[in-house]
């Protein structure tokens, strides 16, 4: 998911979607963007050419504290009014394909349909259906751009993190043993956890300030009810 960074949630407006952080964030501001979330997945192991990044059809809105104070920013207080139909809704799309293309990604989603003209109502559509959902996919059906050099090899293993593999029925008390293929947490920390894949566990460390939830296998806000070390 590449949008809902910021919302109607927050007390100040922001970029639903942004795709880089802007130059006056700080600290955990800058993390919420596309290209920090998308290169964490890869920087941590995860292949780029299975990593699906998700476009928003719509956007979101406040309604400000201040009229005349408008900018990113600004004091909200709450939603915006509802509107007929989304406005200028594909004007930064162009620039977020050859994003996606550039870093070598698996390709993008979009969230969601019925956000977009299924009907071909408006006007600077053309009458064209889905116009903002057909620009991303001829876009992606373009030519690839190549992707920028990297400054050290693809990791296609980890080196000294393979689990030694042993017999199932011999205890293995120096590395975490795979159960089965799937998603486990760490016994030893709660930001920690293991990809099980053929027998090998492959560890991941969550975002700073979340844990690992082996319920829902993701890495969400910290519970004690979910790990309590």
């Amino acid at each position: 998911m590449s949008y809902d960074f910021h919302g109607a949630w927050e007390d100040v407006t922001g970029i639903n979607s942004p795709l880089y952080a802007r130059s006056g964030e700080v600290g955990d501001q800058r993390t919420l963007n596309t290209d920090w979330a998308a290169d964490y997945w890869a920087s941590n192991g995860m292949p780029r050419s299975k990593i699906i990044v998700g476009i928003a059809a719509y956007g979101r809105g406040w309604t400000l504290t201040n009229p005349s104070d408008n900018g990113i920013g600004a004091r909200g207080s709450g939603a915006s009014k509802a509107t007929q139909f989304v406005q200028t809704a594909g004007t930064a799309a162009y620039y977020e394909m050859q994003y996606i293309k550039s870093k070598g990604f698996g390709g993008a989603f979009v969230w969601t349909l019925d956000f977009d003209d299924f009907n071909g109502q408006c006007s600077n559509g053309g009458g064209v259906l889905y116009p903002l959902i057909s620009l991303f996919a001829k876009e992606l059906g373009g030519n690839v751009v190549p992707p920028p050099p990297q400054t050290k090899p693809p990791i296609t293993e980890r080196p000294g993190r393979t689990p030694k593999m042993t017999p199932k029925t011999t205890a293995n008390p120096e590395g975490f043993k795979c159960p089965s293929d799937g998603f486990f947490p760490d016994p030893t920390a709660c930001d920690r956890f293991y990809q099980c894949v053929s027998g090998i566990a492959y560890p991941f460390t969550c975002p700073s300030g979340t844990i690992f939830d082996p319920k829902s296998g993701v890495c969400t806000f910290p519970d004690p009810a979910i790990c309590k070390m």
